[in-house]
Formats: C-alpha cells, structure tokens, sequence
C-alpha cells in the first residue's frame, strides 16, 4: 500500500446568528505560508484545507504551528489523516487553555504516541 499525501482538514463552527469571519496563519512556517480567510455561518462546519506540510512528527520544537483569529466565538477541531493513521485534535480559546495536558491514548507496546502543544507567545515560563 503506497502512501498518500492528505490535506490537514479544518472544521469550524459557530453559534453566531450573523457569519464569523475566520483567518488561519502559520506565523512560523514560512513555506507553504499560510494566510486563508473563510466565512463561518451557525449549523455549518465549514472546512479548511491546510497543506500536509504542517504535519508534525517526532519530538522537538517547530514552527508549525497555527494562529486562528476570529471577528466571534468559534469552536476548531482538526482531522489529520495519514496512510494507516488517523488523529484528531482541538483548538482551544487562549482564555480556556490551563497548565495541565493530557494524551490519552491506545497503541501496542511497540508504537509510540504522539501530543502537541502549541504556545500562545514566545515567553516561556519553567
């Protein structure tokens, strides 16, 4: 079975009454550059494509993280597939994340799991 390069898919929604205005940047990442604005209408989920270079693997700090700004309250959650994996992940409001972070998952002894985390800003605190 050969590999297949998916797209990062994007969901938001909203509980607005009038449509949202949704920008996703990769502040960090310079290539391929992210800067895509859609319109986010209540009942829908709208998707966004992001490209697989985005796509994190193995330990480390990286630049590939995400910004999404919004003109209101939207909910984020992410699917990213690849040839035999599957994962999911959620973006959360900068006034809802805390300090503590918690992967639960399910693999065979041999297989590693994998969490990320992206920072709000630059200033890290030990």
């Amino acid at each position: 079975m050969g590999l297949v390069d998916f797209p990062i898919a994007l969901y938001c929604m909203t509980l607005e009454k009038t449509p949202v205005n949704v920008n996703i940047a990769s502040p960090l990442w310079p290539t391929p550059k992210v800067n895509k604005t859609d319109t986010v209408v209540d009942g829908v989920a709208t998707k966004m494509l992001l490209d697989s270079s985005l796509r994190t693997t193995g330990s480390g700090v990286s630049g590939k993280g995400i910004h999404i700004t919004a003109s209101a309250k939207v909910g984020c959650f992410g699917a990213n597939k690849e040839t035999l994996s599957n994962d999911g992940y959620l973006a959360l409001p900068v006034d809802a994340l805390g300090t503590d972070f918690y992967a639960v998952v399910h693999s065979q002894p041999a297989e590693n799991s994998e969490i990320g985390v992206v920072a709000t800003s630059n200033t890290i605190q030990l």
